[in-house]
């Protein structure tokens, strides 16, 4: 080994020295008690206490016969041992069923039958009777006609929206319940409406 080598080696070695020093002080400066105070303190008994002392889980001061333990190293021993279980995520049968009466009370199903009139029916001919449809409606809020009125005027709608929804599926080989599912996070993400508070229309398959 060259002088400059050793004393590259002696300046580590003095480093980690310091280092060392800085720790033990660290360690010893919020005070040290006997090994009554620690059982006391700890739960754990002397025997124990003293075990972990000579296998060198935790760290000691030795002045003449006399053993004094670090509060700080009680605390970090019982910081390394501490156990948290998680906790469990499993429901029981009885808050399924509680979940799921919350979710379906938030919601409501709506189901239209599938038209045999309206089999093969086009994507342009369904457009056009949506607009049929949908001008009846306009004309019966805007004479004042009865709800009951209203409400068959908007079912007509809504029975002509599902004929064109088995249309787009059928011969265009579109996904509608993707789609629902798109247009329920579109709402979502505009604030319209929250987790259990979207209201779902559902085709009867």
């Amino acid at each position: 080994m060259t002088e400059e080598e050793y004393c590259q080696l002696d300046t580590q070695m003095e480093t980690e020295d310091v280092l060392m020093n800085d720790v033990k002080c660290d360690l010893v400066k919020d005070g040290l008690v006997d090994a009554s105070e620690a059982s006391q303190f700890t739960g754990l008994g002397k025997t124990k206490l003293y075990e972990l002392m000579t296998n060198g889980t935790l760290p000691y001061v030795k002045i003449g016969a006399a053993r004094r333990i670090p509060r700080r190293a009680l605390i970090e021993l019982m910081s390394q041992n501490l156990v948290r279980k998680p906790r469990s995520r499993a429901m029981n049968e009885q808050q399924k069923v509680a979940i799921i009466e919350a979710v379906e009370s938030q919601h409501k199903t709506i189901s239209f039958p599938r038209l045999k009139k309206w089999v093969g029916a086009t994507l342009e001919l369904t457009a056009l009777k949506l607009m049929e449809e949908g001008g009846e409606l306009a004309q019966a809020i805007l004479r004042g006609e009865s709800m009951d009125e209203v409400v068959k005027e908007l079912l007509d709608v809504a029975q002509t929206a599902t004929t064109m929804m088995y249309v787009l599926e059928e011969q265009y080989g579109v996904s509608v319940d993707d789609a629902v599912e798109k247009h329920i996070a579109k709402l979502r993400r505009k604030g319209y409406i929250t987790i259990t508070e979207n209201r779902e229309v559902k085709n009867e398959r």
